[in-house]
């Protein structure tokens, strides 16, 4: 248990200082998300997160708008260890996916069926992640939640959309009422929104309960090895 909290306390020096007064962490071992404003959290949601095989980064970044009715342009590398396979398969696997062959990208058509869902929030980064809604929403009742391919996806993305967005006119409810058209739409922040995306094995709440959590990735004592000098 004390490794499990030098190894948490490691990450949280890295990037826990300077911290803005309103931003959103996700801590992938539990699974969780928050949306954190003048030291008080304001919102949390359950988290979908990346199998041990296609690994959630640790980063932190800065969201910068909100797409509505998104589309998906479906990766490299999904494309070739899952979709390819498929399509040999199956000659109609990509009209059943709503995907269409555009130059040399497949892109999947806005709707309930998306793989991003309703709503996806942008922070650029190095990684391609990103914060989504995901129709796969059976998931989030699972203790275990390590189903992507890498991106965060939420259980509650409107809700934090709407505080993202920080503007009276894009509520929840606009926010709904705008996706029930059907139309993608791009809206940006007004103020940029640092988002990180954190590994603690070890939380505490603000009564002091520590909870420690399974280390999903294995991360914990590699980390450990090079604090203690047995690593390369």
């Amino acid at each position: 248990r004390l490794d499990q909290v030098r190894a948490t306390l490691e990450r949280c020096r890295w990037f826990l200082r300077d911290l803005p007064r309103r931003f959103v962490v996700v801590n992938v071992p539990a699974y969780r998300a928050l949306f954190v404003e003048d030291g008080f959290v304001k919102w949390r949601s359950r988290v979908i997160v990346g199998q041990p095989w296609t690994r959630t980064p640790m980063f932190r970044a800065d969201m910068t708008h909100v797409i509505l009715n998104p589309t998906w342009t479906v990766p490299r590398s999904i494309l070739r260890n899952e979709f390819f396979p498929a399509m040999r398969k199956d000659p109609g696997f990509l009209e059943k996916k709503h995907i269409t062959k555009v130059r040399n990208e497949y892109v999947q058509r806005p709707g309930p069926d998306n793989a991003l869902g309703r709503i996806k929030l942008v922070f650029p980064n190095p990684y391609s992640v990103y914060l989504h809604d995901t129709p796969t929403r059976s998931l989030f009742d699972r203790s275990r939640r390590t189903f992507s391919h890498g991106c965060v996806r939420l259980q509650d993305p409107v809700g934090l959309a709407a505080l993202a967005l920080d503007d009276p006119s894009w509520t929840v409810q606009s926010l709904e009422a705008a996706i029930a058209t059907g139309a993608t739409r791009q809206v940006n922040l007004a103020h940029r929104l640092a988002v990180f995306v954190m590994y603690w094995s070890v939380t505490a709440t603000a009564e002091g309960k520590v909870e420690f959590l399974p280390d999903v990735y294995g991360r914990d004592a590699a980390l450990l090895a090079e604090m203690d000098g047995a690593a390369p």
